[in-house]
């Protein structure tokens, strides 16, 4: 399954991390991978990929580094761009082909986007693109923050436009003010889409993606996201 985002910053990692999670806790081989990640500090060639890494715990530390990271960049900008400041290519054949030898050996493979569907991967790719070549179902990740309607209306019309299949969609809501706008988001998206909300993230308690703490991401995502729900369109829609 293909986790894409309506933005950068919408909480595709803990999103991730909490499936992951939450199907090896039910005895599914389950495993998670970025295959893009920008914004990683450290040297060229030792970067440190931050998401990467919190994956690989969410996982069972299971898979290697590169495997779960196998393009990370240092500047934070759309994937096009950090690679061509650092002249490298992001090949997505080989990303591709990554992604397929896991699939053969896992039950479960969460594959986390970088940014949102539309953030460009080379000089001629959209994420989208990437995602359409995976052949896999799309579940999308929002904030509730003022914006969030727009994006995820905008977000499932790409997607529903180019035939992927979407699994449902759900909101994070990581802190901070629950006003107007955020509780109404979930309610005014379903009033015009007709995939399934998934539900909303609640804050997580000790949770730390930099330091790599789950705190309570496992029993408050059981509670608040429909997994079993989820899972289920999952191995419907991929066969």
């Amino acid at each position: 399954m293909f986790v894409g985002g309506t933005d950068t910053g919408v909480g595709k990692t803990v999103v991730s991390a909490a499936i992951t999670a939450l199907a090896r806790r039910d005895g599914l081989d389950a495993v998670a991978m970025k295959p893009v990640e920008t914004g990683c500090p450290g040297r060229p060639g030792k970067r440190r990929p931050i998401d990467g890494r919190f994956l690989r715990l969410a996982g069972g530390s299971v898979l290697s580094e590169g495997e779960i990271s196998p393009v990370t960049l240092g500047r934070p900008a759309a994937p096009s761009v950090a690679a061509r400041i650092e002249r490298r290519s992001i090949n997505l054949p080989d990303l591709k082909r990554s992604i397929e030898k896991l699939g053969r050996r896992h039950d479960l493979v969460v594959v986390e986007g970088a940014g949102g569907l539309l953030v460009p991967m080379t000089g001629r790719s959209l994420q989208i693109d990437f995602v359409i070549s995976l052949g896999c179902p799309l579940l999308l990740v929002g904030r509730t923050a003022l914006g969030a309607v727009n994006q995820m209306l905008l977000s499932l019309d790409a997607a529903r436009t180019r035939k992927i299949p979407v699994v449902g969609w759900l909101l994070n809501h990581s802190g901070g003010r629950f006003g107007l706008a955020e509780r109404t988001a979930a309610s005014e998206i379903a009033r015009f889409a007709d995939e399934l909300f998934l539900g909303i993230l609640p804050p997580i308690r000790g949770l730390s993606v930099e330091r790599g703490e789950f705190g309570s991401l496992a029993d408050d995502a059981a509670r608040s996201v429909k997994w079993r729900t989820l899972l289920r369109r999952i191995e419907e829609m991929d066969g």
